[in-house]
């Protein structure tokens, strides 16, 4: 099967294991994973965070976002340029406004009215994912969107994952890279 197919597979496999979870225990799940997210090093040295606003049964970031707010740091979240598979950040001052549904149906920032991120060096970037794997590699949605920004990001990248969700190897590809860090409700993994 080629890799393309494989992805596919386990794509649906991982989204159902993920959906399956039962709305307690996620939220256990996630109150744990931020508390391990918040003791990180490189969220502590971090100036601006960059996230996406998470919806459906994805890792929750709304308190994420909100914490590093509350510690004065910026936060930025990516902007899917029309047309090309190519996603921008931009720094948004509150989560209540500046937001509009985007491809997906995922709320992202209005270029219009938004400022853009221009360096990244004292930054993080929560990279999602459905599943990833123990060297950092990640099963994305298949867009490719974050593959092609991880490949210029100067900044320190973190994966979110439910240890049900992190397995010893994914199928990868060339451009497919490994995120810094990666933790689950456990604690750090890399």
């Amino acid at each position: 099967m080629p890799i393309s197919g494989e992805k596919a597979v386990l794509r649906r496999r991982f989204r159902t294991l993920r959906d399956g979870l039962e709305p307690k225990h996620k939220a256990e799940l996630d109150a744990a994973l931020l508390k391990h997210l918040l003791a990180l090093p490189e969220f502590l040295e971090a100036q601006s965070l960059l996230c996406t606003l998470s919806t459906g049964s994805e890792i929750g970031t709304l308190p994420l976002l909100t914490a590093a707010l509350e510690q004065g740091k910026q936060i930025a979240a990516p902007y899917c340029v029309p047309g090309t598979r190519r996603m921008e950040f931009y720094f948004i001052d509150s989560l209540e406004q500046g937001l509009e549904p985007g491809p997906f149906g995922i709320l992202q920032p209005n270029p219009a009215v938004s400022r853009p991120v221009e360096r990244f060096e004292k930054s993080l970037c929560i990279v999602p994912g459905l599943a990833f794997d123990c060297q950092g590699f990640r099963l994305g949605y298949g867009g490719g969107y974050y593959d092609r920004f991880l490949a210029g990001y100067t900044g320190v990248s973190a994966g979110l994952v439910y240890s049900c969700l992190l397995v010893e190897k994914l199928p990868r590809d060339a451009y497919d890279l490994p995120c810094n860090r990666l933790l689950t409700e456990a604690g750090p993994v890399r």
